[in-house]
């Protein structure tokens, strides 16, 4: 009883400070402290509450780093002038009735070859934002545009860091299981493309003022070297170079290009890498924006989560919950119990990672029955969380690419492509596995 009283004034704390507008680090902070409380009454000292999170930290590091990365990459890829090319040859390549599904598509396309929705809402979500704001385009319907591309990487990208763990904890291999989970989704794709197409045809750009494109013409100088770190961006992760190796290096190439190309100073460059890029000409004020600082809430909120995920595993909170989830597979059936139980880790825990080895380790023992298919675990993870984690605007998933790419919590109304993925898929599951 003490743990659902925990969960209920977390969960309270979080929706006061989205309704009010105040970081969910204060949220956060009281959620931690709750949590503490129900630990120190089974027994816990507060040595070993603070020691687990430590632990939890400490392994939350390598994610903080790469987070860190991607807000450098976000303030360089504006003072290189790569976000201002794509702004100005986007432009004439775009027709007016295409934009949201070519906003669509580029951004499904790159999040698929390099696996991460941070890394496609920080470089592409920004360059198509900032085009939607240039050219007269609905900025919510651009942003979910944007967030239902980056998300398809997140689920069925050999090279997605969730893709990889479900994997791994289904005990499956990837490439074998590939095409059940692209065609799976294939029904959702479609449609959620059709329906980009009919948008963009009911919202289609407005008329260019072509004072506005010469704004960046005469700010920046638009050589071919300024698709540069977005030519790696694509490339490097296709010839396995690690994530995080090819944005340390796409951090480098892109300081090269503002300081070769841009002419910019190095004092100006470590601004923008620190600070995020500031346009010298107040027109250009719509390219602001980025920068490491940028991602130090968001560390913060990668911190805590991993503080709570390493004070459940330790004491064993939700071991309770294990039976529960038992017998709801049996009422309601796996994927409905799998969908309720992965929302409600996300909404508490506000991390995929986590949320994926709790709900497989809760859900296990159902999907290891003999009338469970021989890769429905898999399957129903990939159709489920990487997806469920875009739903709920306080989460890291959720909450960084919006950040990124300078959207709107309200973007997520439009992103269609999270929602009928799921619901695509439940209704018609006996195609796949016939024994249900």
């Amino acid at each position: 009883m003490d743990l659902l009283f925990a969960f209920l004034g977390f969960l309270i704390a979080m929706v006061f400070c989205l309704a009010t507008d105040i970081t969910l680090l204060w949220a956060l902070s009281l959620g931690l402290v709750f949590f503490f409380i129900v630990a120190y009454r089974r027994g816990y000292s507060l040595g070993k509450l603070l020691w687990m999170c430590r632990k939890g930290i400490r392994d939350g590091l390598p994610i903080a780093i790469f987070l860190l990365l991607i807000g450098c990459i976000t303030g360089l890829w504006r003072a290189s002038g790569t976000v201002s090319a794509f702004v100005v040859y986007g432009i004439e390549l775009l027709t007016p009735s295409t934009f949201l599904l070519f906003t669509f598509l580029f951004c499904l396309v790159l999040s698929y070859a390099i696996g991460s929705a941070f890394g496609v809402s920080g470089t592409l979500g920004v360059i198509f934002m900032t085009l939607a704001e240039s050219c007269g385009v609905d900025p919510l319907l651009t942003g979910g545009a944007i967030l239902s591309g980056v998300y398809f990487g997140d689920r069925c990208s050999p090279l997605s860091a969730n893709f990889n763990l479900i994997a791994g904890v289904t005990n499956k291999e990837i490439i074998p299981n590939l095409k059940k989970v692209f065609l799976t989704g294939l029904p959702a794709l479609l449609v959620t493309t059709a329906i980009y197409a009919v948008l963009s045809f009911l919202h289609p750009m407005e008329t260019m003022d072509r004072s506005v494109t010469g704004l960046f013409t005469e700010n920046f100088s638009l050589s071919p070297w300024v698709f540069l770190p977005a030519v790696l961006m694509l490339i490097l992760p296709l010839f396995k170079v690690p994530l995080h190796i090819a944005i340390a290096v796409n951090v480098v190439i892109s300081a090269c290009v503002a300081f070769f190309v841009q002419h910019e100073s190095l004092r100006r460059i470590f601004s923008c890498l620190l600070f995020g890029y500031q346009a010298k000409d107040p027109e250009l004020a719509l390219l602001n924006g980025g920068g490491l600082l940028s991602m130090a809430e968001v560390v913060a909120i990668l911190f805590f989560s991993c503080a709570y995920s390493s004070i459940f595993e330790t004491t064993g909170m939700l071991r309770s919950i294990e039976d529960l989830c038992v017998r709801a597979t049996h009422r309601i059936g796996r994927f409905p119990t799998l969908s309720l139980m992965s929302l409600a880790m996300i909404a508490i825990f506000s991390n995929p990672t986590i949320t994926i080895l709790l709900v497989a380790e809760l859900l296990k023992k159902p999907y290891n029955e003999e009338d469970a298919g021989e890769d429905e675990f898999l399957i129903d993870l990939e159709n489920s969380i990487p997806l469920y984690q875009g739903f709920l605007p306080w989460t890291v998933s959720c909450y960084v690419p919006i950040l990124l790419f300078g959207g709107s919590k309200l973007s997520l109304l439009y992103a269609f492509y999270l929602y009928l993925t799921p619901l695509f898929y439940l209704f018609p599951k006996k195609l796949w596995y016939k024994h249900l």
